[in-house]
């Protein structure tokens, strides 16, 4: 009887999958699914080009793909390019986010593939409209089932779809890096033919973005300064456009709020909510400006982006800014190279 009593306790223990089994949800070397999908939370930005055909074809499309994963599950494919929608483009074009949904998922992942389970498709325009469709049929979304895998400590993504093409190639970035990143190369290069090169650059040292080839010798000292303010004039300029426009239109003929995902927030930034503080933040964005930009007076500017903002950072932005031509701002910015 103690045997049999025994051999039960072990057969039973066996089809639950042993002690480890139980306790911790998986076998050796499985993930749960809870666990695949906390390891792919968060922004991932495409490194390579979006198909194969599209590359083979010539076409170089100034857009990249980011995949956002949420810790919900949920899923999103976006698309972003170097010009900002406006409300009177949202208005006659749908063009109203900066980072346009192409798909929209729920992410069920397991060990090394995941699928997109109740997929559909964006509302946002991506590009125009001979493009669209391309660059959404493209996308890692038009897919419903990828095999993958996660290398430099789970910074770099690798998918392979389940039916044979290309890999494509993410990596992880903060949303504020990538904001900064956006900001400083749009005051280079709004192609967007580049931004390969420079994403390189400025990452250089990250194994998740060394097949871009960047060199970290091309990042010159005055970077993350140069970053900062970057970032800050993007903000306060689209706050007082956007304000502009809005002021200008008549309450029933306002399009939807656009969508600013690329666009950092900092203190003491935001949209007016009266007459006072619309004068308020224009005095502010004209000081910033003058001051800034001219180099001749930073420690007014620095009072125009209080607290954001040091006069030491606007300095050493104005003086880059003043010198587009010198070896460091065109080396970081891969303006001798050929475009992408």
């Amino acid at each position: 009887m103690r045997c049999l009593l025994a051999c039960l306790a072990s057969l039973l223990l066996i089809a639950a999958g042993g002690p480890a089994h139980a306790a911790s949800g998986q076998s050796d070397g499985v993930q749960t699914s809870d666990g695949a999908r906390s390891s792919l939370v968060g922004w991932w930005i495409s490194l390579g080009p979006l198909s194969a055909g599209l590359a083979g074809a010539g076409l170089i499309v100034p857009s990249v793909e980011v995949l956002v994963v949420s810790p919900d599950g949920r899923f999103e494919d976006r698309f972003f390019r170097f010009t900002a929608p406006s409300r009177e483009l949202c208005a006659d074009t749908r063009w109203c986010s900066d980072m346009a949904l192409a798909w929209r998922a729920k992410l069920a992942p397991a060990d090394d593939h995941f699928k997109l389970e109740e997929r559909v498709a964006g509302e946002d325009v991506i590009d125009r409209a001979e493009l669209d469709g391309m660059l959404r049929g493209a996308a890692v979304g038009a897919l419903t089932a990828w095999n993958y895998k996660l290398d430099t400590d789970g910074r770099r993504l690798v998918l392979n779809p389940q039916n044979p093409a290309t890999a494509r190639v993410f990596a992880r970035i903060e949303p504020r890096r990538l904001q900064r990143l956006v900001a400083a190369f749009v005051m280079s290069d709004e192609t967007g033919r580049r931004w390969p090169c420079f994403v390189g650059n400025a990452e250089a040292g990250d194994p998740a973005f060394a097949t871009l080839h960047g060199d970290a010798a091309d990042r010159p000292d005055w970077f993350d300064d140069f970053l900062a303010v970057a970032s800050y004039q993007v903000s306060i300029t689209t706050i007082v456009t956007d304000d502009a426009s809005l002021e200008r239109q008549e309450p029933a003929t306002l399009p939807q709020p656009l969508e600013r995902r690329l666009v950092e927030t900092f203190e003491r930034l935001a949209p007016p909510g009266d007459a006072a503080e619309r004068k308020q933040l224009r005095d502010r964005f004209v000081s910033f400006r003058r001051a800034g930009m001219g180099a001749e007076a930073p420690e007014l500017a620095e009072e125009a982006a209080a607290p954001a903002l040091t006069a030491g950072e606007i300095r050493t932005f104005a003086k880059v800014m003043a010198d587009k031509q010198s070896d460091s701002f065109r080396r970081l910015f891969c303006s001798d190279q050929p475009a992408d």
